[in-house]
C-alpha cells in the first residue's frame, strides 16, 4: 500500500494503525500470503475500506474499517456474558414447547449480539481454522474514551 492510501484507511478507522502493521503494509503488501489461511487485505470497495480475504481458501470474517474503529470492549463484556450463559432457558421451565422456543431464541440473540460486540475494534487479520482466528485490536476501549489517537 501506498502512503496516502494507508492514510485514508487510518481516517477511516479513526485512529492509527499500530505500527508494525503499518510498516507490513507500507513494504510488504495487504494480504494474501501469510501465517495458516493467508492473511485478509484492506480493500477500497465503493469509498468504504473493508479487510477481505480475497483469493484465500479459508477466508475469515470480513471487517468493516467503521467495526474497527469502535471500542473494543471485550474484557468489559465477559461478567454479563458469563451471567446471560448462567440464564440459559431449559425445557422444564416452560408451560409449552412454543413458550421454551421464544425464550431460547430471545436468549440465543442476545448471545449472538454480545458475541459480535466483543469483536468491535479489532479486525479479522487471518483465519487459523477449527474455528479460530487471529484478530488485531485496532481501537482500545481506553484510547476511544480518552480521545486519544
Amino acid at each position: 500500500m501506498g502512503e496516502e492510501q494507508l492514510r485514508s484507511l487510518e481516517a477511516s478507522v479513526g485512529t492509527g494503525l499500530p505500527a508494525q502493521y503499518r510498516n507490513f503494509l507500507l513494504c510488504a503488501g495487504g494480504g494474501g500470503a501469510g501465517p495458516y489461511y493467508g492473511l485478509m487485505t484492506p480493500t477500497l470497495s465503493n469509498s468504504e475500506w473493508q479487510w477481505l480475504g480475497i483469493g484465500l481458501a479459508y477466508p475469515g470474517q470480513p471487517t468493516t474499517a467503521e467495526f474497527a474503529g469502535r471500542p473494543f470492549v471485550a474484557e468489559a463484556l465477559q461478567s454479563e456474558i458469563a451471567a446471560l450463559e448462567a440464564q440459559e432457558p431449559t425445557p422444564e421451565a416452560f408451560a409449552s414447547d412454543d413458550e421454551f422456543r421464544q425464550a431460547y431464541t430471545a436468549w440465543d440473540a442476545r448471545c449472538e449480539e454480545l458475541n459480535d460486540a466483543q469483536e468491535a475494534g479489532a479486525v479479522f487479520l487471518s483465519e487459523q481454522g477449527c474455528g479460530y482466528s487471529s484478530l488485531m485490536v485496532t481501537r482500545a476501549r481506553t484510547e476511544a474514551l480518552s480521545g486519544r489517537t
